[in-house]
């Protein structure tokens, strides 16, 4: 049986979280085990951060992306 692994998504952005329930039965259905949630700024990881601790199978990540020239 092969499963898979979400590497890097945002299902934490509005447009999809106000749909987690359905997102997270169709990642199930297309055999999507896991999941790392990536903040893209350090005010939205307490929120996925929680994510992580509310679903076993969704995982937090924090980066920072490159076009950024400074963080504060």
């Amino acid at each position: 049986m092969t499963n898979f692994v979400d590497s890097h998504c945002h299902i934490n952005f509005p447009e999809l979280y106000e749909n987690i329930d359905a997102i997270l039965s169709k990642m199930a259905s297309n055999k999507v085990t896991h999941a790392l949630c990536v903040s893209v700024t350090l005010d939205t990881f307490p929120h996925i951060f929680k994510m992580a601790n509310t679903y076993p199978h969704i995982f937090a990540s924090v980066g920072v992306h490159l076009d950024y020239e400074h963080i504060d």
